[in-house]
């Protein structure tokens, strides 16, 4: 190997690495998608039920079983992609300074929450208008609440609830979706709501 590009590509490492540990700070105790959590499921009581990846699964269940819900399982996501990252300059003899720049403006980017669930009111609005939606009902939404914490959420927690925090000042630029004909419609819209006011 060379010498150029050696201080960019240790430059770009740097950043993924604070990058790693500012995501998992912010992001602490970590979200489960809802495949995620039946994957969960499935990894606790070693039964398969859907789709996902049998390993994913598997794993899953062995991090829940060292510290119960999605942390480990967010921990491991986390540098699985950003160590794939940091490993990528390898594949090249030189690394201009373009890298940890790009780096940096991608990791400045707001947070994009796509068909969140983030414990808004389950007993109004969306979760009773489309309680019997065709993906996901009120109830599968109940059950996997459960599901990822292996029993009943914490209340007032937002680390696992975000609408139940208080302050909504210190957030990045985010940006909603939410699935109109769904249960968890209007948590994106509350969640909005609640940046915007703030």
């Amino acid at each position: 190997m060379t010498a150029r590009g050696v201080p960019a590509r240790w430059a770009l490492r740097l950043v993924l690495a604070s990058a790693l540990i500012a995501m998992l700070v912010l992001n602490w105790p970590g979200h489960m998608s809802v495949d995620s959590v039946l994957a969960l499921h499935e990894g606790r009581f070693q039964v398969r039920e859907t789709w996902n990846p049998a390993i994913f699964g598997w794993l899953l269940g062995v991090l829940d079983g060292l510290h119960p819900g999605g942390s480990l399982a967010t921990v491991l996501s986390g540098v699985l992609l950003f160590g794939s990252w940091m490993l990528l300059p390898s594949l090249r003899p030189r690394t201009t300074w373009l890298a940890p720049v790009l780096a940096l403006a991608v990791i400045a980017l707001p947070q994009v929450l796509i068909y969140p669930g983030l414990g808004g009111n389950m007993d109004q609005g969306s979760y009773l208008t489309h309680a019997r939606a065709p993906m996901l009902t009120r109830d599968d939404v109940l059950f996997y609440k459960d599901i990822r914490h292996g029993h009943p959420p914490p209340e007032g927690d937002a680390t696992v609830s975000p609408l139940q925090d208080s302050d909504f000042t210190r957030l990045p630029p985010t940006v909603t979706f939410g699935a109109e004909c769904d249960p968890l419609c209007d948590d994106a819209a509350s969640y909005a709501w609640a940046i915007a006011q703030a």
